[in-house]
């Protein structure tokens, strides 16, 4: 009775095809799935926003965007301000690096 649980290495050539068989398909269902998600979530809002950005106008109704304590709390920055803000913060970090360089070697 011991003897007939078998570890996966005594599989038969037939048992080992059916498992490959059985992990493929679920794998290619795996992958149909997440295609279809990605494609649902790319039709309501496409991965990489407009040149201008999201606007709060594209996504909140207007009862939303006109109520002051619902407007403070959804995002108003465009994707411009966000990319101004990173090439400053990389412009000040290059201008500290070369004061500093100097002094490392």
């Amino acid at each position: 009775m011991a003897n007939d649980i078998r570890p996966l290495r005594d599989f038969t050539d037939e048992e080992a095809q059916e498992f490959h068989q059985a992990a493929v398909q679920s794998f290619f269902l795996y992958v149909a799935v997440a295609f279809v998600a990605h494609l649902l979530v790319w039709a309501w809002r496409p991965f990489w926003p407009p040149e201008q950005g999201y606007r709060l106008e594209d996504f909140a109704p207007e009862e939303i965007r006109t109520d002051s304590f619902y407007s403070d709390f959804l995002p108003t920055t465009s994707w411009n301000s966000v990319t101004e803000g990173v090439n400053s913060l990389a412009a000040q970090l290059s201008t500290v690096v070369h004061y500093i360089a100097p002094f490392a070697g």
